[in-house]
């Protein structure tokens, strides 16, 4: 130590940089705010997009189980009438399943062939190598 010594004081900061973290603290927060506010928005449109599909794929469902759809089996129900469901949509389903097994299979032929790969040959310096390594082991 050669006896210079250096005095620091506490300075308040200058008044434009209260303004400037205040604006820029203003910015952070509605950014934060319209950017939950876009997240939220995207999500529900996701959810609520597959709502049209979710419903259609449940009446295909019912109708391939032979269940009316629970509104239409109130109506029945309150009408009296037979609540017996033809199924019409199961046959057609197992007919579609058969004509394309008929056609992708042919006369009991795959459409495709499978023959078995050659057998890899290993290179004569991979062979060497290996051949050393079990006589080592074996010493």
């Amino acid at each position: 130590m050669n006896g210079i010594g250096v005095a620091v004081t506490a300075q308040e900061p200058p008044i434009e940089i209260d303004v400037r973290v205040e604006q820029n603290n203003t910015l952070i927060e509605a950014f934060g705010t319209e950017l939950s506010a876009h997240v939220a928005d995207c999500w529900n449109r996701a959810k609520f997009s597959k709502t049209e599909l979710t419903e259609r794929l449940l009446k295909c469902e019912r109708q391939r189980r032979g269940v009316y759809d629970p509104q239409k089996a109130i109506e029945i129900a309150q009408t009296g009438g037979s609540d017996i469901f033809m199924r019409i949509t199961d046959i057609k389903c197992r007919a579609a399943y058969s004509w394309i097994t008929d056609v992708m299979s042919g006369n009991g032929k795959l459409p495709f062939e499978l023959s078995p790969a050659k057998e890899p040959e290993l290179p004569p310096e991979i062979s060497a190598s290996i051949v050393d390594l079990v006589r080592q082991e074996m010493i």
